[in-house]
């Protein structure tokens, strides 16, 4: 699929993350595509605010909003 920009060719808009009450999913330029998936997701996730950010900057780095957001380890406290 071609998004607008073309920053990527094969976007996948199931890449999403829950979190405390929302849902991030990812818009592709597309205002109408990115309205129907945010819909769609909100369906999904009935009762989550589903938020839409720019995903392909993302994707053009070889990753997705699940993958940025990947656990930290904790670092433990000097002394």
């Amino acid at each position: 699929m071609k998004v607008a920009g073309g920053l990527h060719d094969d976007p996948q808009g199931e890449e999403s993350i829950v979190d405390r009450g929302r849902l991030l999913g990812g818009g592709f330029g597309d205002a109408t595509a990115d309205q129907r998936a945010s819909e769609l997701l909100g369906e999904a996730y009935p009762g989550r605010r589903v938020v839409t950010v720019e995903a392909r900057p993302i994707f053009a780095r070889g990753g997705g909003i699940h993958c940025i957001t990947q656990q930290q380890p904790r670092v433990p406290r000097s002394g």
